[in-house]
């Protein structure tokens, strides 16, 4: 485990973060506050998974040894996204697109360009200087633009629904008239079962990624709502026509074992 590192940002403050394995780790209990949770120890046992934290020894104020949790990657993301703050998306726009990749590149956050050219170039002249701080600007815009962009991007790639897909109810009806008597809600449960939809952002329903991507099963529809006077996204799954036979044979295979 490398040692502490420390870097600042105007807006949110200090967060300590360490190397452990070659990955980063994070203080819990500065992210958790940064996040705007009041009980740092009970955010971080309530949403992040125990493979996502663990316990470091830390040099004290005072010079002892005090041991504080810490968490990874994996387990800062379910801090932001548990968090009630606007912030929290800027919050990690900046840890993506700039302290992440800096301390895989180099093993340490450098706090600004100037920094990193006396760290790492310290001989360069002016004009060898000068041109890395334009590289590594276009570098910060180029990644900010990528993370700002990337929901965007991986929303539209799967809101492509065609004519030929059908609702869950409708599905339900199909699955009816070839036989196999079953509602809605049934489906739901059954298809919950047998792990084709799961839980994803607070939806029960979703299809998992495989069953879009390599056996596209679903499209997802996109439909807007009124919540506590915001405008909303939702997606709904959609049955494709290979989705349809392939419920079928699901149900089919299903009833003959029974």
């Amino acid at each position: 485990m490398d040692g502490i590192k420390t870097f600042t940002n105007k807006e949110f403050g200090t967060v300590r973060t360490i190397v452990k394995d070659g990955e980063p780790w994070f203080v819990g209990k500065d992210v958790a506050e940064i996040l705007g949770y009041t009980k740092a120890r009970n955010a971080i046992a309530r949403h992040v998974d125990d493979d996502d934290k663990n316990d470091a020894p830390f040099q004290g104020v005072l010079g002892g040894k005090q041991t504080m949790t810490i968490i990874n990657e994996s387990g800062l993301y379910s801090l932001i996204l548990g968090s009630k703050l606007p912030k929290a998306k800027t919050f990690k726009r900046w840890i993506t697109s700039e302290v992440l990749p800096t301390i895989r590149k180099t093993g340490g956050y450098v706090a600004n360009d100037e920094m990193f050219i006396n760290t790492y170039l310290p001989n360069a002249d002016a004009q060898t200087r000068e041109l890395f701080r334009l590289n590594l600007s276009t570098i910060r815009q180029l990644n900010n633009k990528i993370e700002q962009d990337k929901p965007l991007v991986d929303f539209a790639s799967h809101i492509q629904t065609s004519e030929d897909c059908i609702s869950m109810n409708d599905m339900a009806k199909l699955a009816t008239k070839n036989g196999i008597k079953i509602g809605r809600t049934r489906l739901f449960n059954f298809l919950r079962e047998k792990k084709v939809l799961g839980c994803k952002d607070g939806h029960k329903n979703m299809p998992y990624q495989r069953y879009i991507d390599t056996q596209p099963w679903f499209q997802l529809k996109e439909s807007s709502y009124i919540q506590n006077g915001e405008v909303r996204i939702g997606l709904t799954p959609m049955v494709t026509p290979k989705g349809q036979s392939g419920i079928i044979r699901m149900l089919r295979k299903c009833n003959t074992t029974n």
